[in-house]
């Protein structure tokens, strides 16, 4: 299963710290620029990521994530969430 999603931020906004259970996440920015800050469960380090239009960054599921809008006025990134599940479940997505 997969979802898509959108996301859009003025300079300054961000996008809360959250997890996906049972989900990874394909974030890519189509404008504006934005740091993507990743927490790695294995070494508790975050390791921050800035991107610009055209870069993508991979989230493995259960690694706790947020989005720092950084540049212009507002950003437009799209995620595409991936469900890895027998059953059917209704998945949060978030950009």
């Amino acid at each position: 299963m997969l979802s898509l999603g959108d996301l859009y931020l003025t300079k300054g906004h961000m996008r809360e710290p959250h997890w996906h259970p049972n989900a990874d996440e394909l974030d890519y920015v189509i404008s504006g620029e934005v740091t993507v800050s990743i927490l790695d469960p294995n070494t508790l380090q975050v390791c921050n990521y800035r991107l610009k239009p055209g870069q993508v960054t991979l989230i493995p599921k259960r690694w706790f994530h947020w989005i720092i809008q950084i540049r212009r006025k507002h950003i437009c990134s799209c995620s595409l969430t991936t469900v890895k599940s027998s059953r059917w479940k209704v998945q949060t997505y978030y950009g």
